[in-house]
């Protein structure tokens, strides 16, 4: 009764929003296809909405549903143009310039003078899961990943978060693009659930698998 107690007090509720400094960065959906897309959402089906479509490899769960240290996460290749919209909460960041403080994504773009990869991760999943932190290493499969930023209860949780063109270079046997994120038309668009429905038909032959942010979060 205790457990349930607790787990239910700190559970967390989000509405939708397209508020950009939130924990779904003011994202309308976001998903997966089972066969990765090999082009970008056509217009005609975004209807005004906007897609980003990422590079993904597959690994552990590393989100708060595991209850083991995931040593193999899963690693979340962005756009140039996902970087440069910004948004999100960061609990921290290495940011030094007012350009990464107003938008530290930018640092995933940021050279590291010993090699290693600029990663983003939530911050309970680096802290608590992955045992690292700010500034610190974390090695897999013989790629060190330094964490330049940390998000605070985002959708991104379960994920290591890199710019794309590193990722094309870490793992070039991996092509298309696996993982998605769409963002609203701003004024009288589709509602989320219109949109979703929508993005699934157009491409069921790619399996993909929309949900609303604001319920992953």
């Amino acid at each position: 009764a205790f457990l349930v107690a607790a787990v239910g007090a700190n559970r967390q509720k989000a509405r939708p929003s397209q508020d950009k400094r939130s924990g779904t960065g003011g994202l309308a959906l976001v998903g997966e296809a089972a066969a990765p897309l090999q082009r970008a959402i056509g217009a005609e089906v975004l209807g005004g909405a906007r897609a980003y479509l990422f590079r993904l490899r597959p690994g552990d769960d590393a989100s708060c549903l595991n209850l083991y240290r995931a040593s193999r996460p899963r690693v979340l290749g962005v756009s140039r143009e996902f970087i440069e919209r910004g948004g999100f909460l960061f609990a921290r960041s290495l940011a030094e310039t007012e350009a990464e403080k107003a938008n530290p994504w930018l640092l995933l773009r940021k050279p590291l003078e010993d090699g290693a990869i600029p990663a983003i991760g939530d911050y309970n999943t680096v802290v608590w899961l992955l045992h690292s932190g700010l500034g610190k290493t974390f090695e897999s499969d013989g790629v060190a990943y330094r964490f330049v930023g940390l998000l605070k209860k985002s959708v991104y949780q379960g994920e290591l978060i890199i710019a794309a063109e590193r990722f094309e270079r870490l793992f070039p046997e991996i092509e298309g693009w696996a993982a998605a994120a769409i963002e609203a038309a701003d004024g009288n668009g589709d509602s989320a659930a219109a949109l979703r429905d929508r993005l699934e038909a157009a491409y069921r032959d790619h399996g993909l698998d929309l949900v609303e942010a604001a319920e992953k979060l």
